[in-house]
């Protein structure tokens, strides 16, 4: 969201954390919206949505082992290394 209202020219509190329902997003907000529910296990869509078109990248995960094998991988590899700050970047090497 952050980029998002950077590459368009947004200040950061154009950045709404809630639901949308019940009215339109105006030209000039981003919104987070988190949803839950029955027995989805992880489903991840970021979305860009323009007047008659749209784009999306949803990630779907069918199981919630996949989340504990990602921990554990990181975890292996944290506890090989020396005390400091690290990020996702510095584990998976994206």
């Amino acid at each position: 969201a952050q980029t998002c209202s950077k590459a368009r020219g947004l200040k950061p509190s154009a950045i709404k954390f809630h639901r949308t329902e019940g009215r339109d997003l105006l030209n000039d907000e981003i919104s987070i919206v988190s949803l839950r529910g029955g027995d989805v296990a992880g489903r991840h869509t970021v979305g860009f949505y323009m007047d008659g078109e749209y784009l999306e990248l949803t990630h779907h995960a069918t199981s919630r082992a996949i989340f504990a094998k990602g921990a554990l991988n990181a975890s292996k590899w944290l506890i090989t290394q020396k005390n400091g700050l690290y990020t996702f970047n510095d584990i998976f090497q994206f």
